[in-house]
This record gives C-alpha cells, sequence and structure tokens, in this order.
C-alpha cells in the first residue's frame, strides 16, 4: 500500500497561500474586465463625428458610432425597451418597415371645453383635438377639417362652446403631448414626402415670404441646412436624454474634436446633429421610429390625403360630412403675407438639373435617411390600417368622399374669402369667411 508523501499534505500555512493566489488571481481578472469595460465605453465616446452623413443603420449620430455599439449591445444597454406586439422589429428593407395598425378610438369623443382659449393656442395640452403640424406638410387643408370638428356637431352633443383643440406649428415636446390623456385627447399628424416637403419649404419662405433669389448654391444649403432629423424632432413626445445643459462644445468633445467650431463645416447639418443629440442620445432611428408610432393615434400623408380622412373617419366614428374640405392656399395663389406685403404670389417650385442630380446624391439622401424611415412606416402603416378596417367598407367611404369633395368644390365656387383674393388684394376682415387668419375659409359653405 502506498502511503501520500507528506510533501503532498498541505500544511497550515501553504493552505493560506493557496486562497491568497486564489484571490489575487481572481481580483486581476475582474480588474480586466472592468478595464475592458471602461476601454469599450470610452472608445463610444471618443468616436470621431462623420463627414459622411448617416450611415445605412440610420442611427442619429452616424456611421461610426453604430456599428461598435451594436457589436456590443447585448452587453451596454442604453434603454430598457417595451415590447411592441404591433411591430417589426427591424427595417432592413421595405418589407421589414415598422409599422402599426392604428387602433379605433374606444373611447367618447375627445369634445372638451375650450373655455375662453384662443383658438390657434399653442400652449401645452393633455386633452382634446390634438393636431401636431409639421409646416408644408398640407397641414393648412387639414386644419380646415380639425377646425369644423371642433365647431359642429360634436361640441352640440357636449354641450360646450367649442371643443378644445391644439393645431398650430411646433413641436410635440413643446406642446406636452407625452404628458396627456390617452382617454381624453386624440392625437394625429400628417406627413410628406420629405424631399417634396424641402422644395416647397424654400419656395414658399425662401423665395416667395423673402424674395431670395434661388440659385442652386442657395436651394442646396438651404436644403441641408434646415432637413435634418425634422419630422422625428416634431413629432416625437418623447425626450429620450432630458439632458438640456449639453453645451455645442461638450457635444464636440463627445465626437472627438475640442471645439463645435473644429466640426467640419462640409457637414453643414451639425447644428441640427446637436438638436437631436439633445433629444436622442444614442437611441436609434428605429426605436425612435416605433415609439412615435406607439404614441399617436394617427398619422396621415398628404400624398394619400383622401385615404388618410377615410381612415381617420373611421377611427373616430365621423360622418363623411365632416372630413369634406376643399384645397386650401397653394402655388400660384395668393397667400397672407408681411405687413408691407399683406398678399404674397406663391411662386411655383421648380427644379434645374443641378437641383435635381442633388436631390437624388448621397448626401441629400443621408440627410433626410431618418425621416424617410418614418415617412415610409407611416405608409405602411396606413396600408395596415386600412386592411384593418375592412377594404370593403373602406372603398365605399372613399368614394362618398370624393362625391362628398365634388359637391364641395362646385358649392363653394365664389364663396370662399381668405385674407387675400385672386388679385392680390386684401379682402376686408368683416368680408372673410374663415374661422381664423387663412385657417378654415370653406367651413360656412361646406356646411350649407
Amino acid at each position: 500500500m502506498l502511503k501520500p508523501s507528506i510533501s503532498k499534505i498541505p500544511t497550515k500555512y501553504e493552505a493560506q497561500r493557496i486562497r491568497y493566489n486564489f484571490l489575487s488571481t481572481l481580483i486581476v481578472v475582474i480588474t480586466a474586465l472592468v478595464t475592458w469595460e471602461l476601454s469599450f465605453i470610452l472608445q463610444l465616446a471618443c468616436q470621431p463625428f462623420p463627414k459622411d452623413g448617416l450611415s445605412a443603420s440610420g442611427h442619429p449620430l452616424g456611421s461610426e458610432i453604430t456599428p461598435l455599439y451594436n457589436q456590443r449591445k447585448r452587453h451596454f444597454t442604453v434603454r430598457t425597451e417595451k415590447k411592441h406586439d404591433t411591430f417589426s422589429s427591424a427595417f432592413q428593407n421595405k418589407d421589414d418597415l415598422p409599422s402599426r395598425i392604428f387602433p379605433k378610438f374606444r373611447h367618447p369623443f375627445p369634445c372638451f371645453d375650450s373655455g375662453n382659449e384662443f383658438m390657434m393656442n399653442n400652449t401645452p395640452a393633455h386633452e382634446g383635438i390634438l393636431f401636431q403640424r409639421p409646416q408644408k406638410t398640407g397641414s393648412t387643408t387639414m386644419v380646415g377639417v380639425v377646425l369644423r370638428l371642433a365647431h359642429n356637431g360634436k361640441k352640440k352633443e357636449k354641450n360646450v362652446k367649442r371643443c378644445k383643440l391644439r393645431a398650430m406649428h411646433g413641436s410635440a415636446l413643446s406642446m406636452d403631448y407625452g404628458g396627456r390623456d390617452p382617454s381624453k385627447s386624440f392625437l394625429f399628424s400628417i406627413l410628406r414626402h420629405p424631399t417634396k416637403r424641402a422644395i416647397s419649404d424654400f419656395f414658399h419662405f425662401r423665395v416667395t415670404a423673402f424674395q431670395v433669389t434661388p440659385t442652386d448654391k442657395i436651394f442646396r444649403e438651404h436644403a441641408l441646412n434646415l432637413n435634418f432629423d425634422n419630422y422625428l424632432r416634431d413629432l416625437t413626445t418623447r425626450n429620450y436624454t432630458a439632458n438640456k445643459t449639453v453645451q455645442r462644445d461638450d457635444f464636440a468633445s463627445i465626437m472627438g474634436y475640442k471645439s463645435f467650431k473644429e466640426i467640419p463645416h462640409e457637414n453643414r447639418v451639425k447644428e441640427q446633429r446637436f438638436r437631436s443629440f439633445k433629444i436622442f442620445g444614442n437611441h436609434t432611428t428605429e426605436t425612435v421610429v416605433r415609439d412615435i408610432l406607439e404614441d399617436y393615434d394617427f398619422i396621415a400623408l398628404m400624398e394619400r390625403m383622401d385615404e388618410s380622412l377615410v381612415a381617420f373617419q373611421m377611427l373616430l366614428g365621423l360622418t363623411t360630412k365632416e372630413i369634406v374640405y376643399t384645397r386650401a392656399r397653394s402655388s400660384g395663389s395668393f397667400s397672407n403675407g408681411w405687413h408691407d406685403r399683406p398678399c404674397m404670389y406663391i411662386i411655383p417650385s421648380f427644379l434645374s438639373e443641378g437641383m435635381k442630380q442633388f436631390f437624388d446624391s448621397k448626401e441629400w439622401l443621408s440627410t433626410i435617411e431618418n425621416d424617410l424611415s418614418l415617412y415610409q412606416a407611416v405608409n405602411r402603416s396606413l396600408d395596415r390600417t386600412i386592411d384593418a378596417l375592412g377594404r370593403g367598407e373602406f372603398e365605399v367611404n372613399l368614394k362618398a368622399l370624393q362625391r362628398g369633395l365634388a359637391l364641395a368644390e362646385e358649392n363653394c365656387k365664389g364663396k370662399v374669402k381668405g385674407m387675400c383674393n385672386e388679385g392680390g388684394d386684401v379682402i376686408p376682415l368683416k368680408d372673410r369667411t374663415c374661422y381664423v387668419w387663412s385657417e378654415g375659409c370653406d367651413h360656412a359653405c361646406i356646411d350649407e
């Protein structure tokens, strides 16, 4: 029988040494893991500001950060995601776009007494008819419908002077729509293809209002400077960072520059990137798009105005007459202007060959990439909503609307009087047919 060697039996001091070595090794391993985590975070924070626009992933801050973040996102969680049963999970192609079936409004129509509020109030609201209104999206036409809803049949049912509403330009964050009561409000908006919106915006404001000569250089600068994340910043009801103290130089430091001025001037959307960063932080476009779809009761499309209005009608249980409209002011007509030019002729837009090429360029497409993702997601959501409502009933209502539009155009000829007539002269206030300013000027002839 073999006897164990005395040297193989650990003494009291050797046992202590083994424990000491084990603990030392464990400390080294933990230190290495912590150092690895810190190095990743520092690497993420010090990525250079991208010079070539957005990445294909749609990350709000560009192509340099997103791959690194995705590489470790299972370990580096920025925000806890809620599950969305009605959403797809990614949108690498059109079929994978996030989308939502907008549900029917299951609560009483949200008509609450507006009291002595100014009709076009722009203070925060948590109840009522809430129309989030981006500029140059056909919103004036939609406002006509909204104002008639607030003034007509629904107020009689509720025995109020006028239903409370919001229909001014401005961001959803400034209106605090994130704090609204979903059972006492209906929040909706309208979008237009980002390129078409940019063209209309330039010719309406820069060319018509400020009388700027539309050269390619000025047009291009205007488009690049004012069209990054327009829809996302306008429509989001969530401030993902709530970090309003971030300064421009702090932002530059995060991007790897000493100051905001050092960020390359060829990146013309840097100011807007900073504004987006203050709201969205490192959250991906997919997250923001999905959240916007979830937070709104409905989003319409200008290019599909009639279909959108019928879906709006069916979601809220409205009549065809309540959604009938006539076209609001457009290019080639006169609109209200400045005190020295109270009536301005809206110059029709056009594109030179150079601007056509620009709007097909990678530079432009990367500028509107995030907004285009939302636009496409809304387009798909409209299709899914119509299918859920029932194509048969929807088509019947659509034909009824089209008949109503034809009757309204016929009945309203010569009766709609805004601030300016067809010759560009100011119409006296007493002769105008609008609810306010040049809004809802067709209500009297439609309601006849």
